[in-house]
This record gives C-alpha cells, sequence and structure tokens, in this order.
C-alpha cells in the first residue's frame, strides 16, 4: 500500500491504519471525494453522472461528522457502490448480490490487517457474511461505530415491546410494530407517525403520562 502523509483528504477522519488503503482506492478508482456536513438522512452517498460531451463523473461522499470508523465504512460502502456500477452498469440492485460480493472485498483488508479496533472487529466480521443496506441493521455494530454506550434509564428501541410508551428527543411515542432495522411508532401529542431505528436509545414512559 502507498505511504500516506498529513495532507491526504482521508487524515483524521480514518484510522490511522486504514489511512493508506483508503488513499489506494481514490487514487485507483479516480473518483471525487466529497467531505459533507453531518446528515440526519444518511452517512454517505454514491453518484454517477455522464455529461452530454460523454465525460464521467463518479462522485462518493462521507459525513465528515462521523467518528473514524463509522467513516471508514461508509466509505467502504460507497466505493462498493461504484465498483459494483463500472462491472454491472444499472441492470443490477443497489445492495444486491454484486454489491455485497464488493463490499465484502473492500472489508476484508479491514478485517485481516486489523484496521479497527476489536470492539468493532468482532461484529463487523458478522456484518461482513452478509452486508445490509445499512449498518444500522446491526444494532451492535452501529452503537460500537457511534461509540454510544446507554445511559441511566436509557435502552435501545429494540428492547421496548410493541404498543409499549416511550420517550425519544423529548417526545412521547408508542411503539407500533418493528419493519426490519426500524419500528413504525406514533407520537402520542400528534398521532402522526414515524419510523425509528431500532438501535436508538430512548426512555420508558409510564402510560398513566399519557
Amino acid at each position: 500500500m502507498p505511504q500516506t502523509s498529513l495532507t491526504t483528504p482521508f487524515h483524521n477522519y480514518v484510522p490511522k491504519a486504514a489511512e493508506a488503503y483508503c488513499v489506494e482506492l481514490w487514487q485507483q478508482y479516480g473518483f471525487r471525494l466529497k467531505l459533507a456536513n453531518h446528515r440526519q438522512s444518511k452517512w454517505g452517498d454514491y453518484r454517477y453522472r455522464k455529461s452530454a460531451d460523454g465525460h464521467e463523473q463518479h462522485q462518493i461522499s462521507v459525513n465528515r461528522t462521523l467518528p473514524t470508523e463509522a467513516f471508514l465504512l461508509t466509505y467502504l460502502h460507497e466505493v462498493a457502490h461504484l465498483i459494483a456500477f463500472r462491472k454491472h452498469g444499472f441492470r443490477i440492485r443497489p445492495h444486491g448480490a454484486e454489491w455485497k460480493a464488493c463490499f465484502r472485498q473492500l472489508l476484508q483488508p479491514v478485517l485481516d490487517e486489523p484496521m479497527v479496533t476489536e470492539k468493532v472487529r468482532i461484529p463487523l466480521q458478522r456484518y461482513a457474511q452478509n452486508p445490509k443496506a445499512t449498518v444500522h441493521a446491526d444494532a451492535t455494530l452501529h452503537q460500537v461505530l457511534l461509540r454510544k454506550q446507554p445511559t441511566d434509564g436509557n435502552i435501545p428501541l429494540s428492547s421496548v415491546a410493541e404498543q409499549e410508551q416511550f420517550m425519544f428527543q423529548g417526545r412521547k411515542f408508542l411503539k407500533e410494530r418493528v419493519r426490519r432495522t426500524r419500528a413504525l411508532c406514533r407520537e402520542v401529542t400528534s398521532g402522526k407517525r414515524y419510523t425509528i431505528a431500532l438501535s436508538a436509545y430512548v426512555t420508558k414512559a409510564k402510560r398513566a403520562d399519557a
């Protein structure tokens, strides 16, 4: 792998052990890298554009606010999209078998060297066997990537039973039903429905408080 310097775009954004690997992929595939501000809806994305004169541009963006290991996995997730697109074009599903194969291949050096802490590597090994569209699908991996620990009285939403009330971001919700990695929840005051990640930390609320 190439030697890196303090001037690479990845310095301080990925674990030091992974910086050379990230630079190597950036140079190999020649995409535009964008360090984005915090986005609530996503950690990163891959975009492909072709101009009228036939010029192709590949862009990968990653939220600069992510912890280093979360930044690394998001970056590799998006590079896998680029590689899958170059191999198969528009004929494939965004997170289908082709993307999974590319992502698994990109993750292997991260696990072998290793480039992440043991706390992340263990759940990442399990996740890498069958990568999902988002790490939110693996509550353990998601939590260690964000370096979040439960505080007094807080529990993951996955621990709240259906039809039970809870507090989240200062509002009271009723957990109605689970949809894969998220739960459909109704805000008690307004009656509006939202989907909330099962890995989100919430506080139980008593029905008597409604």
